[in-house]
């Protein structure tokens, strides 16, 4: 509601993840990539999509937003695969934890730290082991 009140000239804003994470109380765990597909798609026109430091531009506000909307009692795994929706049982190339997301997601919700995930780089296939939105999907970015 208090997002709602906040945004009522535009209420669809409270279904992104970047505005609404500010308002929650419940414990969230995000498995965000710096690169999503679904995202790059719909909020970049096509001439950003087409440029590499645009889009690095947009991962990096990605990044920063994520850091300072889910920082405390928030956690996330942040890739910087290009995928939407599609995780490996096998870590990103990178990830200095030596976790997969799932297990970043199993050791915060066991006290564990709250940040996860690769550096930002530029999308990179090889260090993502074939995290392509060409392979099979699985369920959502986020984990609660």
């Amino acid at each position: 509601p208090k997002c709602l009140r906040d945004y009522l000239a535009e209420p669809h804003k409270c279904y992104v993840g970047s505005v609404v994470s500010a308002y929650l109380d419940t414990p969230l765990f995000a498995f965000q990539s710096r690169f999503d597909t679904d995202q790059r798609e719909g909020e970049m026109d096509e001439a950003c999509r087409n440029s590499e430091a645009c889009v690095s531009n947009y991962a990096a506000s990605l990044t920063n937003k994520t850091e300072e909307h889910l920082a405390g009692k928030h956690g996330y795994f942040l890739d910087s695969c290009e995928r939407h929706c599609f995780f490996s049982n096998e870590r990103p190339v990178g990830d200095a934890s030596g976790l997969t997301p799932l297990q970043a997601f199993a050791s915060w919700c066991d006290g564990g730290a709250a940040v996860y995930g690769q550096a930002a780089v530029p999308a990179c296939k090889q260090c993502c082991h074939g995290t392509s939105t060409s392979n099979r999907l699985l369920s959502a970015d986020v984990l609660i």
